[in-house]
C-alpha cells in the first residue's frame, strides 16, 4: 500500500483535471482545516494524492472516488476536519462499512501516517498478505486496517470477494503486466516513461514498486511522479527499500 504524505493546513496544491494536462496551469488550492461541505476537499485530496484509492491504490475516475473519512462519522469521526480525509473506491468504501468500526484510528496503520509499503506484501497471484517480519505490534495494526477493507478477498479464500469486488484480480492483471515492462525496460530503459504512464493510468502501484525491485531508476520515479507518494518511507542508498517512518521509530522506542 503506497505510503503518503497528506499536506498540512495553509500549504498549497494545484489540481490538474487529468495527467494529459500537467503542463497547464491548473487550479491552486490552500488547504484548509475543515470543509462544508466536506465534498469540497475533494479536489484538494486529489491535487495531493492522485486519482487514486488510498487503500487498494486502483485508479478511479473522479466521479467515481469518495472522500473517505478516516474516523466514520457515526463514530464520532469530525465529517469536515481535513484531518480525517483520504480517498476511496466504491469497493473499499462498501467493504469498509460492513466491518466493525476500531475505537480509535491510531488502532491499525494508515497510509499517510505508517510506511504501508513496509506492512503489506504483494505477490504474482494477486494476493495481498500482512508481511510476517513486522514487529508483533506493528503486525496487529497492519492486520486491522487488513480486515477492516478487505485485502485479504481472494477466490477460494476464507473471505470471498463478492460479484462487484475486482481487486484481486486488477492486482493479478497489473502483476503481468509489470513483469512484461519489466523484461522491455531491461531491454530497453528508455521504456521508462511509457511504463510511467502506463502505471498512471491503471493504479497498482505497490505491484509495480515490487516487481521492479532493485531496478533504483524505475523505483525511484514511481515514488516522485505518483503524486503524494512519501519518499522518506524508501532507502534510496538501497534500492529504494522500504524503512519505518521516524515517528514509528520513536513510537516502538518509547514502548
Amino acid at each position: 500500500m503506497r505510503p503518503v504524505k497528506k499536506k498540512e493546513v495553509g500549504e498549497r496544491v494545484v489540481y490538474h483535471p487529468s495527467y494529459q494536462s500537467m503542463n497547464d496551469v491548473g487550479v491552486e488550492y490552500v488547504i484548509q482545516a475543515s470543509y462544508h461541505p466536506y465534498s469540497e476537499a475533494k479536489n484538494p485530496l486529489i491535487a495531493n494524492l492522485g486519482t487514486y484509492c488510498s487503500y487498494c491504490e486502483e485508479y478511479r475516475a473522479e466521479g467515481d472516488l469518495h472522500v473517505e473519512h478516516i474516523a466514520a462519522k457515526g463514530k464520532g469521526g469530525a465529517e469536515e476536519d481535513w484531518e480525517n480525509f483520504l480517498l476511496c473506491c466504491n469497493v473499499c468504501n462498501s467493504v469498509k462499512g460492513t466491518k466493525a468500526e476500531p475505537e480509535n484510528v491510531g488502532e491499525m496503520v494508515l497510509p499517510h501516517v505508517n510506511n504501508t509499503y513496509l506492512c503489506f506484501l504483494y505477490d504474482e497471484s494477486g494476493r495481498v498478505k500482512v508481511n510476517p517480519a513486522l514487529p508483533q505490534e506493528t503486525y496487529a495494526l497492519a492486520k486491522a486496517l487488513y480486515d477492516r477493507i478487505g485485502l485479504g478477498r481472494y477466490p477460494g479464500s476464507e473471505e470471498l470477494p463478492s460479484e462487484r469486488d475486482f481487486r484481486w484480480r486488477h492486482r493479478f492483471e497489473a502483476w503481468i503486466s509489470a513483469t512484461r515492462y519489466l523484461k522491455q525496460y531491461q531491454k530497453d530503459p528508455t521504456v521508462k516513461d511509457s511504463i510511467l504512464q502506463y502505471v498512471q493510468k491503471v493504479g497498482n502501484w505497490s505491484v509495480f514498486f515490487t516487481v521492479f525491485k532493485e531496478i533504483d531508476e524505475m523505483r525511484k520515479a514511481l515514488i516522485e511522479e505518483f503524486p503524494g507518494t512519501s519518499a522518506v518511507c524508501f532507502d534510496a542508498e538501497n534500492h529504494y527499500e522500504p524503512i519505518p517512518r521516524h515517528e514509528e521509530i520513536d513510537r516502538l522506542k518509547n514502548k
